[in-house]
């Protein structure tokens, strides 16, 4: 056993030691912005922290826009609030996983005014895609959804709808021009969003539908639980 522990702590302490060797070195700032295509570079930004802080702001506002269904007489909150959070989760999941994956300087990082601070980590270099704007889109679609199949003769079934995408577009504008995103990365986001917003939630519909009409609606499967002083068992009966 102490073998194992001295091998494995060795191992780690090799990976925490050698991990600086494979760290590539960060590039003079600011970058040139020539490398930047030309409809990015027509539109890119020096950054505007207030903007930034605004951004956030109204992101966090609209991620919690859904919770007024909740509040609907009759609305089945259990199953529409977990139908939110997949999405949620499924959207930040993949805007986490792109901005891994593909390098991107933000553009702020091009001007003599780029922040020293987002050169402490890597969020200089996560610009693709935008995650404020991909998060925004993905709750306005969301909202979308749930008017069109739960609220489809809802008053405010338009109204909201379009104050939903409106906001969202808003929030990728000032990405922009806060100096955080390139329009591409902001359209990106816009689209990927827009997308889980819809796909998460029909398919949540989807599979639910198939389990009620081909399992409980017809009595083909259930579940039986045997409890004895000694033991704790679980049968599915199809």
């Amino acid at each position: 056993m102490k073998r194992y522990a001295a091998i494995t702590l060795l191992v780690v302490l090799t990976g925490f030691i050698a991990t600086p060797l494979f760290s590539e070195p960060l590039p003079d700032f600011p970058l040139d912005s020539a490398d930047v295509n030309a409809f990015d570079r027509a539109l890119m930004q020096p950054y505007n922290g207030l903007l930034d802080d605004a951004a956030t702001i109204v992101e966090l506002g609209m991620l919690a826009a859904p919770a007024a269904f909740l509040f609907v007489p009759g609305a089945d909150w259990f199953n529409d609030g977990l139908m939110y959070a997949e999405t949620g989760l499924f959207s930040f999941g993949v805007r986490t996983l792109l901005k891994k994956a593909i390098s991107r300087p933000r553009p702020c990082m091009y001007y003599d005014s780029y922040p020293a601070e987002m050169t402490e980590d890597d969020d200089w270099n996560e610009s693709f895609p935008s995650g404020h704007t991909l998060m925004c889109f993905s709750t306005a679609s969301f909202i979308t959804y749930m008017f069109n199949t739960r609220y489809p003769d809802s008053e405010w079934k338009v109204s909201a709808i379009a104050c939903a995408y409106g906001i969202a577009a808003v929030t990728g504008f000032m990405r922009v021009i806060s100096g955080n995103h390139f329009p591409t990365d902001v359209l990106t986001g816009a689209a990927v969003g827009t997308a889980a917003g819809f796909l998460i939630p029909w398919a949540h519909d989807t599979i639910r539908e198939f389990i009620d009409t081909n399992w409980n609606s017809k009595g083909n499967a259930s579940v039986s639980t045997v409890m004895t002083p000694d033991t704790l068992g679980f049968s599915i009966h199809f």
